[in-house]
């Protein structure tokens, strides 16, 4: 807990730990004189999921690992591939613990001496260009670590689309299994061993991501946890997000969250999903665009009313007819999600129910108005953002997660090192469960108050219509 001295003065958080614990002896200790670094695909989460491969494939391979800086997601303000220190998103003392490391800008690999491959640069074996995105974003990891990877001075010339790395590349740059999903490792299986048979000093592991399978919790157990599982989790607890991540949240709740409350990540972007759902999706996917396509702001609006007034008595320590809920989303939906919730309120005001509703957009407020001033705010805002935002969820007495989101996945992760699976249900499901859809569903007079607030929403919605794309989920108020 904060003192009160500690919460009256504002002060910028310390970032740089990376010398805390480096003489600690991990537990994993590595062979100091050869190395691997992963070159990261996608966006911060699946970033994270790569580095936690990458520890799994370290140990297997007893390799020292180099820490890259991680790069900003392509929706980034500042704009994506920018390098993002990693001590901005992960606890660098509490890795220290579990296995040897090192750092690129330390320079001891300028060169990448082998490639090893998790996922290929071309879209199938026989075509004839890499992929450009690929391509841009290792350029993107050589630009941040001074590390090279690609053959720059044939870069035009034919036998680069045959050889386009510096290093032998492990497997072939065109071999069949680096289509798809790419390589495919059980932490059981020696394959690992015999695929990535090198000993050249400085390798790097391209495009980690679901590509080294551990057995993963997604349910409560009733048996303990396996080997495997207790290997991958040792792994979570490990890289969780930094120290004033976790000092940031506290204050910040300690003002506006301070009980019991459930969290909600909600990250069905209207424009993103729209542009997926405008395409033929199987299983799954296709059931989430399906429900997302009819639901409506008034219907999860009435799904997460009916959710609270059945299940409220789940979370004890709150005044009775009260909840408490935090509401995460992408900015682009942080006032579309924050309409929604209140006519989700306007709905249990009229059961005689009493809400708190805790949004992205007090967090952002209340972030800028005590660190605006902050280095680490100014150049990764977005970065602070979400990763105060998961600590939140994590926190949380109940967890309404987003199904097909990494974001949602690696909150989960962390939330069943403390047994909290028991207490969560994802969004879909949630509409699946209480909303209009559902067998169960009555009318009832749930939404007895909210006909006025439905048509305000419903003015501004069609203002806004005129200068966003076509509505899609929870805009479209006025049609639900």
């Amino acid at each position: 807990m904060w003192s009160e001295s500690d919460l009256a003065e504002s002060s910028c958080p310390t970032i740089d730990q990376r010398s805390t614990n480096d003489q600690v002896e991990p537990l994993y200790k590595l062979n100091p004189k050869l190395f691997i670094t992963p070159v990261y695909i996608w966006g911060p989460s699946s970033q994270l999921q790569g580095l936690r491969e990458s520890i799994g494939v370290a140990i297997r391979l007893n390799r020292t690992l180099l820490l890259p800086p991680f790069l900003t997601h392509n929706s980034d303000p500042i704009g994506g591939d920018k390098p993002v220190p990693v001590d901005v998103r992960l606890d660098i003392p509490e890795l220290r613990k579990l296995i040897s490391i090192g750092f690129t800008e330390s320079l001891t690999c300028r060169q990448a001496d082998v490639v090893f491959s998790a996922r290929g640069i071309y879209q199938k074996p026989d075509d004839s260009f890499p992929m450009q995105e690929r391509v841009k974003r290792i350029s993107a990891f050589e630009k941040a670590t001074q590390m090279e990877v690609l053959r720059r001075d044939e870069a035009q010339s034919s036998d680069f689309l045959e050889k386009p790395f510096l290093a032998d590349s492990m497997p072939s740059p065109k071999s069949p299994k680096l289509s798809g999903a790419g390589m495919q490792f059980s932490y059981r299986s020696d394959t690992l061993q015999s695929e990535y048979n090198s000993t050249d000093t400085c390798a790097t592991w391209l495009f980690p991501f679901n590509n080294y399978k551990y057995p993963v919790v997604w349910s409560a157990k009733d048996t303990p946890l396996t080997s495997g599982e207790q290997f991958f989790y040792q792994i979570v607890q490990h890289t969780r997000k930094p120290e004033y991540i976790r000092q940031m949240t506290t204050r910040f709740m300690e003002e506006q969250l301070n009980g019991p409350y459930v969290a909600m990540h909600y990250r069905y972007d209207a424009i993103e999903w729209s542009n997926v759902c405008a395409r033929p999706q199987k299983g799954r996917k296709g059931e989430v665009c399906e429900i997302l396509e009819k639901t409506g702001s008034k219907g999860l609006a009435l799904a997460l009313s009916r959710f609270i007034l059945q299940t409220g008595a789940f979370i004890s320590g709150l005044p009775p007819r009260s909840s408490v809920i935090y509401v995460s989303s992408p900015p682009s939906e942080a006032r579309n999600i924050r309409e929604v919730m209140n006519l989700a309120e306007k709905i249990l005001e009229g059961e005689g129910w009493n809400i708190k509703i805790v949004s992205t957009l007090d967090t952002t407020k209340y972030l800028e108005e005590n660190y605006g001033n902050c280095g680490v705010l100014g150049d990764f805002k977005s970065e602070v953002i979400s990763l105060v935002e998961q600590e939140i969820a994590y926190r949380g007495d109940y967890l309404l997660f987003s199904e097909l989101s990494g974001w949602s996945a690696n909150v989960r992760k962390e939330r069943i090192l403390d047994d909290k699976y028991f207490n969560e249900m994802s969004v879909i499901k949630l509409v699946e469960d209480f909303g209009p859809a559902s067998p169960n569903y009555s009318h009832a007079a749930l939404y007895s108050k909210v006909e006025e607030e439905k048509k305000r929403l419903a003015m501004e919605q069609i203002q806004l219509a005129q200068k966003t794309p076509a509505d899609f989920g929870i805009r479209q108020i006025q049609n639900s």
